[in-house]
């Protein structure tokens, strides 16, 4: 029986695969992208999540402490704070949660080998 030749991957016809492949690990791992992206990502998500949510819980607070003369006024006032300490925690989740998914798909193989244990370890 005569085989296809393999086709290459796609991007390497013009030799940009990325940093994922330029340094030794599998370009088709879930989880092949280098750690510091995924710190970048949490911080982003962090802060645009205080960003977002900052507001409403300013005027809940509002409304619980019985101050409503200033419901809407200075919504951002104090954001600071939950910015400081939210942010990095969310960059330190992120960083932990893919670098713990890396050395999965290094013990069990790639994310797509869908065995029982893999699944049950990865959660």
């Amino acid at each position: 029986k005569k085989q296809r030749p393999r086709r290459a991957p796609r991007g390497s016809e013009d030799g940009c695969m990325g940093a994922a492949a330029s340094d030794g690990r599998d370009p088709d791992a879930k989880y092949a992208q280098p750690l510091w992206t995924s710190a970048i990502s949490g911080t982003v998500g962090g802060a645009v999540g205080v960003v977002v949510g900052y507001p409403f819980e300013c005027v809940k607070v509002r409304l619980q402490t019985g101050n409503r003369e200033r419901l809407f006024s200075s919504l951002f006032a104090g954001i600071a704070a939950p910015l400081v300490g939210v942010t990095p925690q969310w960059a330190l989740m992120y960083w932990a949660y893919f670098a713990s998914q890396a050395s999965l798909d290094r013990y069990f193989g790639k994310a797509s080998d869908d065995t029982l244990g893999a699944v049950v370890a990865r959660g």
